[in-house]
């Protein structure tokens, strides 16, 4: 396992995007719909995702 692989399970905001960026294709992800259902994700989760997050 990588140093990465443990730092990304430990913090929810790095497991979040490790996960659905690679479930979900990047065509995709620009779509309006999708980055909805994103936002609505993480609001319910309760993470705040900034900019620098990204």
């Amino acid at each position: 396992m990588s140093y990465y692989s443990l730092f990304a399970q430990h913090d929810p905001k790095m497991y979040y995007l490790q996960t659905f960026s690679s479930m979900i294709r990047k065509w995709l992800r620009k779509t309006k719909i999708v980055k909805k259902i994103s936002q609505m994700l993480v609001n319910h989760l309760g993470l705040n995702l900034t900019k620098d997050d990204l």
